[in-house]
Order: structure tokens, then C-alpha cells, then sequence
């Protein structure tokens, strides 16, 4: 029960970073399943060491924990931001990659030769929409377009920046 309440807490600690944050923040599918996996990894490994097996409550939760990620795989979710600035947002990394696009109501069809992408946005609640990338997905552009579109979003987890000053003798 304790990693449950331990879980709760990180997903809270999560939720008052979102809420304190002004840009709009980026949390991909991907990261969820990294995360989920990596917190599954350590309640196995503790039930392996106190050489305990794990409660009704427990096995269902690790379920859980391990199925919903796969079903937000592929899908960005952006919290605190418009659809209109998520678009600006877009359409400025899809021209500093020199990449042809047409606008769709729910997104942007990619013109890449020789297979088809598409971004597809919505809205999900009020300051919340939901980004998915469609087609083919290990071409060089669309894989530069999602670091671009990365950078320009706020993450979860905060990235660490390293700053070198120079030194003057």
C-alpha cells in the first residue's frame, strides 16, 4: 500500500508543477511508460529482497500502472496552453525544418515523399490538448520535428542545464 500512496504523491507533486508552471507543459506517452516501468522495476526488486509476496491491492495496481501507458503511448499530452499556440508553435518548427504541410481542422498533413504524416491536435479539456503523430514515424524530419517541438515545450521533468562561465585569469 505504501508504493500506491508513493505513486499518488509523485502524481500530485506532478499536478502542483503543472499548475505552478506559466509555459505550457509537455508530457509525452513515452515518458509515462519509461517512468511506469522503472517504478514497477523497484517494487519488484523490493519484493524481492524482503522476499514478500505482494497484496491483492498491490497486483492490481502494478497492472494498472503498466497497461494505461500503452494506451497514451503515442499521444502528447499539453497542459496549460491554447490549441492556437500550440499550432504557432508547430507551424514555426515545420518551417525551420524546410517541411511542406497543409492545415487540417484537427492538425497538419506533412507533404514528406515518399509516405504521408500527419499531426493530429485537439482539444481535450480547457488547457489541455492532445497531440499525435500519424504515418510513418522514423523518417529524419518527423523524428527532427518531435525534438524541435520538445525544446519548445516545458517538460515534466525539468531538464538539466549546465552553464559554463569562463574564467578570467
Amino acid at each position: 500500500m505504501t508504493w500506491v500512496f508513493l505513486y499518488l504523491l509523485i502524481l500530485i507533486l506532478a499536478a502542483i508543477r503543472i499548475a505552478a508552471s506559466t509555459q505550457t507543459t509537455l508530457l509525452r506517452g513515452k515518458t509515462v511508460l519509461i517512468f511506469n516501468l522503472f517504478f514497477i522495476f523497484l517494487i519488484f526488486l523490493n519484493l524481492l529482497i524482503t522476499q514478500s509476496f505482494p497484496s491483492k491491492i498491490l497486483m492490481a495496481f502494478l497492472v494498472i500502472i503498466f497497461l494505461y501507458p500503452f494506451v497514451i503511448k503515442n499521444k502528447w499530452i499539453l497542459f496549460r496552453g491554447t490549441l492556437i499556440k500550440t499550432q504557432e508553435i508547430i507551424e514555426r518548427c515545420l518551417t525551420m525544418i524546410l517541411t511542406p504541410f497543409e492545415k487540417l481542422s484537427m492538425g497538419y498533413d506533412l507533404k514528406i515523399l515518399p509516405e504521408l504524416a500527419k499531426i493530429v491536435l485537439y482539444g481535450f479539456l480547457p488547457g489541455v490538448a492532445i497531440m499525435r503523430f500519424e504515418g510513418k514515424q522514423h523518417q529524419k524530419k518527423v523524428e527532427v520535428l518531435k525534438v524541435l517541438l520538445i525544446k519548445n515545450f516545458q517538460g515534466i521533468f525539468p531538464r538539466i542545464v549546465i552553464h559554463l562561465k569562463t574564467i578570467k585569469s
